[in-house]
């Protein structure tokens, strides 16, 4: 019986832990956009600056 609670309280954790793997990978896919905005407006300001 106590194997089988093991068994599930790891298979929870997996779960979780593919969970928190997605929400990492979208955090950083979020940075990488705003980073990108930043860079292009920042580009643009230049751009218009020179004119």
């Amino acid at each position: 019986m106590a194997y089988a609670a093991v068994v599930e309280a790891r298979k929870a954790a997996e779960v979780n832990q593919d969970r928190v793997r997605e929400a990492v990978r979208l955090g950083f896919e979020l940075k990488r956009e705003q980073e990108q905005k930043k860079a292009a407006q920042e580009a643009a300001r230049l751009q218009a600056q020179a004119r």
